[in-house]
């Protein structure tokens, strides 16, 4: 009988060791474009607790990619919202604010960053929580773990042309 409670509480210390931890992390994880080429990546939530609300902002080299737009998931985020403010001559964009009542569970889209490639090269999509509005639920802070997005950005081939020899 001992060894009956030993292995259940055993088993109930790993179930709760095995819970993941909320994560917010870019979707794709790398994108491949050429310079000129405009594109979107999603910043996505997985495994979150009930969240009422959170902000975040993104940075990135400002000589290989420029963010056009921020749009936040109101289909997710129903109360308010912040698009962030871009700066690209810096490469950030602050404050990505949003929120909902009574709050949102599980995985899905916090917003969706629309970036154009400008220059070859190389650049992260780095992530961190904004220090406006950090993830919250019932008034109290919860610990979000960041994921990264990459982009490589390549020259357009110069194209062939047919001529006399």
């Amino acid at each position: 009988m001992k060894d009956l409670v030993a292995l259940a509480a055993l088993l109930l210390l790993l179930g709760s060791a095995v819970q993941a931890e909320p994560l917010v992390s870019v979707s794709p994880a790398k994108s491949r474009v050429t310079v000129g080429e405009t594109f979107s990546v999603d910043i996505i939530m997985t495994d979150f607790p009930s969240c009422q609300g959170g902000g975040l902002s993104l940075r990135y080299k400002p000589s290989v990619v420029k963010v056009t737009k921020v749009t936040v998931a109101s289909g997710t985020w129903s109360f308010a919202g912040q698009d962030g403010v871009i700066d690209n001559e810096r490469g950030r964009v602050s404050d990505i604010l949003f929120s909902a009542f009574p709050g949102v569970t599980g995985n899905g889209v916090i917003a969706t960053i629309e970036l154009q490639a400008i220059g070859a090269g190389r650049t992260q999509l780095r992530l961190r929580e904004s220090s406006l509005n950090p993830f919250a639920s019932q008034g109290q802070p919860f610990v979000v773990t960041f994921g990264k997005g990459k982009v490589v950005a390549k020259q357009p081939r110069a194209r062939r042309t047919k001529g006399k020899r």
